[in-house]
């Protein structure tokens, strides 16, 4: 960003900017991309938005997009790679996708599809600052559910997965997540067959 900043001083029209989608998108058309502020003047953000067209275009300081891109990027990945480790050191894969449904199985697809990026995932890691609040969160997040199933308290297990629920509910694509969930598992089933 100082580098970007310094070269706005000289009259560089500079755009940083943030697609939220993979090498693999078809096209830009609907996709999110986020243009990061690099000072008060946008030009180069609306050169951006002019030359990809059709893209989903918005602007965000360099703080928010960090936050954010902690949870939505830094986040996943962590707890993806997490999952994948663990079932990595607990025998043979072949054997426990014997034992596997519709939830693992969209489970290992993400994880097997991040793990084919390990320099991406690392960068997004640890050039975030904000990642390392987000994993202390995570961890005090961990340690509070280990300790009631430890405990075996079934009671406040539940209680707590509701007041999850609830939150999360607030959003408008839970109603429909069931059904989402259904149609990428019944997709993901189909391509697998093939």
């Amino acid at each position: 960003m100082p580098a970007l900043r310094s070269a706005e001083k000289r009259g560089v029209r500079v755009a940083s900017i943030h697609p939220m989608f993979g090498p693999l998108a078809r096209g830009i058309r609907g996709r999110r991309i986020i243009a990061i502020r690099t000072g008060k003047n946008i030009g180069g953000y609306k050169t951006m938005k002019h030359l990809l067209r059709g893209a989903h275009f918005f602007l965000a300081g360099q703080d928010i997009h960090d936050k954010r891109v902690a949870l939505t990027l830094g986040l996943p990945h962590f707890l993806n790679m997490a999952f994948a480790m663990t079932l990595s050191k607990r025998g043979d894969l072949a054997e426990i996708h014997r034992f596997a449904g519709r939830t693992f199985n969209l489970q290992m697809l993400l994880a097997e599809t991040i793990a084919d990026e390990p320099e991406t995932i690392a960068d997004i890691q640890i050039s975030n600052r904000e990642f390392q609040r987000v994993m202390r969160d995570l961890q005090r997040n961990i340690q509070s559910l280990a300790r009631i199933v430890n405990e075996q308290d079934r009671t406040k297990l539940v209680a707590r997965y509701k007041k999850i629920r609830k939150a999360l509910s607030t959003q408008p694509q839970f109603r429909a997540a069931r059904t989402t969930f259904e149609k990428v598992t019944e997709a993901q089933s189909a391509i697998s067959k093939v």
